[in-house]
């Protein structure tokens, strides 16, 4: 896959069967995949796990990173529901529309509404006005 920011990444399945890898990589997938430390390397790394868990500053940075992942999932959800609803509006009746996307009435009433006060708007400026039940 090409991505346009010149970065390469690697992409790992922990659960994946194919193909041949070293018992080193296998120790690495499993303990990343929940389970124990079994070699030198995966031991390193769960005291280096354990040491970061512990520090109080790094939590507090990882529950604001995990917290705005959250919120960044949840506009997208909303400028895809948006997105929906402006292709569908003439074509599904509310009902069907929040049925299928998995909203209340309400917020497709809502969303219909700010698209007529703001045909200017963009799907993500819809989005943020809307309190999306999660």
């Amino acid at each position: 896959m090409v991505l346009k920011d010149e970065a390469t990444k690697i992409i790992i399945n922990t659960k994946g069967t194919v193909g041949n890898i070293s018992n080193e990589l296998k120790a690495v997938l499993m303990y990343m995949d929940g389970g124990v430390a079994t070699n030198k390397y995966t031991k390193d790394l769960d005291k280096e796990v354990v040491s970061v868990k512990s520090d109080e500053k790094v939590r507090m940075q990882y529950m604001l990173l995990m917290e705005a992942y959250a919120e960044q999932r949840l506009l997208g959800r909303g400028k895809t529901i948006v997105q929906t609803i402006r292709r569908m509006v003439d074509k599904l009746s509310l009902e069907q529309m929040a049925f299928f996307m998995d909203v209340s009435v309400s917020e497709c009433e809502e969303v219909i509404e700010l698209i007529k006060e703001h045909p200017d708007w963009d799907d993500e400026q819809i989005a943020m006005e809307i309190d999306w039940d999660d």
